[in-house]
């Protein structure tokens, strides 16, 4: 409750100096931001640089999603694409593809290779809003966003975000 405190404090006098999250040392937002994000977000949205307001939410991402994840599209179903584990059991296939997601920051697309074996390329994920990832893979021409309809350690189902 005392660091709950401190951080409203913190907080109050940041906003009344009119100075934003930027000019602050990177680990004192980080140090108070489980404390104070909460409380910041509704009202001083506009002061919160979109650097930080993205990292921010990226604790806020579901622990299970930071692994690799294997597409088991026998299992998808209107516009939702089922991802299972690395381990899990899967029906024989040509290859399946995949990905894996670090909280680093950094995306793995797991491909299929010209002989049916993953291929891995790397790329980068941001959070964009709550729910929201947007994947940018270096070589192609766009980024595309996901949309996390449900994420835990057995499954992740994802929808492409129109026009991604």
């Amino acid at each position: 409750m005392e660091r709950l405190r401190l951080g409203r404090v913190l907080l109050s006098l940041l906003c009344f100096a009119g100075l934003s999250v930027l000019h602050c040392d990177l680990a004192f937002a980080q140090a108070i931001n489980p404390y104070v994000l909460p409380y910041m977000l509704p009202t001083n949205q506009a002061m919160i640089s979109e650097l930080y307001f993205s990292q921010a939410f990226n604790m806020t991402l579901p622990k299970p999603i930071f692994k690799q994840w294997l597409h088991s599209r026998e299992e998808d179903e209107g516009g939702v694409m089922v991802y299972r584990p690395i381990d899990f059991a899967f029906p024989p296939a040509r290859g399946r593809e995949g990905f894996e997601f670090r909280e680093n920051g950094e995306f793995i697309n797991l491909g299929i290779g010209p002989t049916d074996r993953r291929q891995a390329s790397s790329g980068r994920w941001t959070l964009k809003q709550p729910g929201v990832v947007e994947i940018d893979l270096p070589g192609q021409q766009a980024s595309y966003q996901l949309i996390i309809v449900e994420c835990n350690e057995q499954v992740l189902k994802v929808r492409k975000a129109s026009g991604g």
